[in-house]
């Protein structure tokens, strides 16, 4: 008479470790480059206008501490960031430009910056913060 053996299921999770490191690896490399625009330190402010239900995707336009300006993700010059904004707004298109300013930056760059957008027909340029959190949020 043979003798029955009982199979144990085992599972071997290591392969599935494996898999979720290296996808919250690419996560925590990607995440960053998914925003807009040069990466900078963005001021705070107490009062932050909710975000707006507009399907327009705005371009984004970011002066860093040390006064230099991109174009979405491109270093451009104050007559390049001119043209460049004189042929969106020529292109016909709705456009919106959101300005992403280093808090470190000089206020006179950053007002330079939305004066061009302005002198280009873009009346309702938008200044991108965080909101600020009050000491009592912080300490509970």
């Amino acid at each position: 008479m043979r003798r029955r053996t009982s199979v144990t299921p085992d599972i071997n999770v290591t392969p599935l470790v494996d898999v979720v490191l290296v996808l919250l690896i690419i996560f925590m490399v990607v995440t960053p480059k998914m925003e807009p625009g040069k990466t900078v330190t963005l001021p705070k402010a107490q009062a932050v206008d909710q975000k707006t239900s507009v399907k327009i995707t705005p371009t984004t336009l970011s002066v860093t501490a040390g006064g230099e300006i991109y174009f979405e993700d491109e270093s451009v010059t104050d007559a390049v960031l001119g043209e460049r904004l004189k042929t969106l707004k020529s292109s016909g298109t709705p456009a919106r430009i959101v300005i992403k300013a280093d808090e470190r930056a000089l206020y006179e760059r950053t007002m330079a910056v939305f004066k061009t957008v302005q002198d280009q027909g873009f009346e309702s340029a938008s200044l991108q913060v965080v909101q600020k959190t009050s000491r009592a949020k912080e300490r509970g």
